[in-house]
């Protein structure tokens, strides 16, 4: 058994997010309450019941999605592991000596990826939750991984601790 070298948990928990999932939940909320459930209407053109109920149950699903997703990774003495849940509802596992290199790098996640979250291509794949850090893994025959961290020194000191190599 290998013993755990590193381990990260990242959540969505950056507390801009929530403000605006709260701040856009409230009239969504409230209109499915006060026009659909107590049967006022709002205003004078008021939205069908039917908008409000789809709007609510919305914003519902993104709140859950939100509080559920997570990327953890774990380095051991053997392997590199990690999982995007609930995209992966395995982990992912690769042992140490079919990484070629590894090193720490900035990334821009907008740029590089489009958004927060996950980036799938050919040959690279790219999965981060928050920040502008994170470990480059290149395997042996070509492919790519990038893996968000907000602990960049700890994950590039297991690496050196490894041996794994840089470039």
């Amino acid at each position: 058994m290998s013993t755990i070298r590193f381990k990260e948990v990242q959540r969505f928990d950056q507390i801009w997010l929530w403000v605006v999932l709260i701040l856009t939940g409230i009239p969504a909320h409230f209109a499915l309450v006060y026009q659909v459930i107590l049967n006022t209407p709002i205003g004078q053109a008021p939205v069908s019941d039917s908008l409000c109920i789809i709007f609510s149950a919305f914003h519902i699903i993104i709140t859950i999605f939100l509080l559920i997703i997570k990327l953890d990774v774990e380095i051991s003495s053997r392997f590199i592991s990690y999982q995007f849940f609930p995209f992966h509802l395995k982990r992912k596992k690769y042992p140490l000596g079919q990484v070629h290199s590894a090193f720490i790098r900035e990334y821009h996640p907008i740029k590089e990826m489009s958004a927060l979250g996950l980036k799938l291509g050919q040959h690279s794949k790219a999965y981060n939750i928050k920040g502008y850090w994170g470990v480059q893994l290149e395997f042996r025959g070509g492919r790519q991984l990038l893996l968000g961290t907000q602990k960049p020194e700890e994950f590039d000191a297991v690496l050196k601790e490894l041996h794994i190599p840089e470039e």
